[in-house]
């Protein structure tokens, strides 16, 4: 399968392109910066249509679209950075008559929820313009897979790390602050340590790659651990496996955190979908 994959050099691109080369599927990537790699790459800004000026002549039996701007900033300037790119891709496929698309939006676009594990069926409400843009994105999504009868699978993945992590969130702050015997501070809430998903972005990337496989219309999936786990549970890991002297403190907030975990068994009846990575193995690997 020839396959063209956004955002080919961040996080997941950049662990998700040499899985697809395992598998034999001949793959080139957007990038909106000139970039090494053993695989194709293609400059493009898409913030600009101008892909099929650039990619005229090559014929594509998909496309994975990854890339986006993650960073908090004014909702103009997000709009710009994340629907109008998603848009531009999707004039490329209908354009191209390209009839597979995966679109990997995020745990974000959900309203916070007082039952949990949260399922696909629950609101979407965003409380931030990051988590709109997203929830926006799909809908466009959607709207090209009715109207020119494009196979689209919407990912809603969830709090991604593993090779690759930013060093600048929050897993990667904590195992550099304990690996250098520097402070930690933890947040406990009126109703404890938020609870979060965290998922292995090797397991994100065996997700992405079962959506390729899947011949549904239209379908939106959870990829998650589907187990929900703290800041603590993190700290755990790093004592179980680093020797440290950060000194870890506790502020009590007086306020209630919104917890994030996720149902993930239409992924696993719909996708064959499993994790495989537990945060303990994922976390070890870091380490290492």
């Amino acid at each position: 399968m020839r396959i063209l994959v956004s955002g080919c050099t961040g996080f997941i691109g950049s662990n998700l392109v040499p899985e697809l080369q395992k598998l034999g599927h001949d793959v080139e990537g957007i990038s909106r910066k000139p970039a090494n790699s053993d695989h194709k790459i293609h400059t493009v800004d898409l913030r600009f249509n101008h892909l099929t000026e650039k990619i005229r002549t090559t014929n594509f039996d998909a496309i994975i679209h990854l890339a986006a701007d993650t960073n908090e900033k004014d909702l103009p300037s997000m709009l710009n950075e994340n629907v109008v790119t998603t848009l531009n891709i999707l004039e490329f496929a209908r354009e191209k008559n390209i009839k597979k698309f995966v679109f990997v939006s995020g745990h974000n676009v959900y309203s916070p929820s007082k039952i949990l594990p949260i399922k696909e069926n629950f609101p979407t409400r965003p409380f931030t313009n990051y988590g709109l843009t997203k929830l926006l994105s799909e809908n466009l999504v959607s709207y090209y897979s009715s109207k020119f009868n494009l196979r689209a699978i919407i990912l809603r993945v969830s709090v991604t790390y593993g090779n690759g992590y930013p060093k600048k969130n929050t897993i990667g702050k904590f195992i550099n602050n304990y690996k250098n015997s520097m402070p930690i501070f933890l947040h406990r809430y009126k109703n404890g340590f938020q609870k979060v998903d965290l998922v292995n972005v090797y397991d994100v990337c065996d997700a992405i790659i079962k959506a390729l496989a899947s011949r549904k219309k239209c379908a939106i999936y959870n990829i998650a651990s589907g187990k929900p786990a703290t800041v603590k549970d993190v700290i755990k890991i790093l004592k179980n496996n680093i020797r440290s002297d950060s000194k870890i403190s506790v502020k009590d907030i007086e306020k209630e955190a919104p917890h994030f975990y996720y149902d993930i068994e239409t992924a696993r009846k719909k996708l064959n979908f499993e994790p495989k990575i537990s945060l303990e193995e994922g976390i070890t690997n870091l380490l290492q």
